[in-house]
């Protein structure tokens, strides 16, 4: 069951359902108090995406939600260490 929920948290976050998260988050931990982000650390939870790569697109396109609404093939193929086929799969984990 923890598995199921905690995909299901990622989805929430990765659609910008922030609320959403928060509350299987709480399902997760219980009822203690919970925060959740939209922006800290989730460029770096991309395969294949480090620090630097993740600052990179970071200033291309601010908060994660936007990237998820926003980045197509060839505006990341415009940032410096993505090609297509890395635009791509980056645009596949974000589905």
């Amino acid at each position: 069951m923890t598995h199921d929920l905690e995909k299901e948290y990622a989805s929430a976050l990765r659609d910008g359902r922030t609320e959403e998260a928060t509350e299987v988050a709480r399902k997760i931990h219980g009822d203690r108090e919970v925060e959740t982000s939209d922006t800290d650390g989730k460029y770096e939870d991309l395969k294949g995406v480090g620090d630097e790569l993740a600052d990179e697109i970071r200033q291309v396109y601010g908060d994660y939600s936007n990237f998820v609404e926003e980045a197509d093939v060839e505006s990341l193929s415009d940032i410096s260490g993505i090609g297509e086929t890395r635009a791509e799969s980056l645009l596949e984990q974000v589905e």
